[in-house]
């Protein structure tokens, strides 16, 4: 009977110990949980906070390209604008040039005959 209760009690402290064992490790297994959560949680917000930064970037390159759209536009139209200046000058200035050796022409022409 003594052997029995010999075995009894090692038998009780082997399971004491076990238990001690598998309460540690349930304690380091939330531990774990709670800190794997709380990453995924910080994971989480930042991406939805760099998710948020990339549609301002896109929204910020799309305004600057429609404001690079815009500008280029009214260069061209500036570009436009000025070559028919320089066009309708250019035609002036033919029209004088020629006009003027009309009246050259005719000058040394009525000079001949005299």
């Amino acid at each position: 009977m003594i052997v029995f209760q010999k075995d009894m009690r090692r038998e009780v402290r082997q399971l004491d110990e076990d238990m001690k064992k598998e309460e540690s490790m349930a304690i380091q297994y939330n531990c774990e949980r709670e800190r794997i959560n709380y990453f995924w949680i910080i994971a989480k917000k930042e991406l939805e906070e760099k998710k948020a930064e990339l549609s301002n970037k896109e929204r910020e390159k799309e305004e600057i390209k429609n404001r690079h759209d815009i500008e280029l536009k009214q260069k061209k139209q500036m570009i436009k604008h000025v070559r028919f200046q320089n066009l309708d000058k250019l035609t002036d200035l033919k029209i004088q040039q020629e006009v003027q050796l009309k009246s050259e022409e005719d000058r040394h022409l009525s000079l001949i005959h005299i």
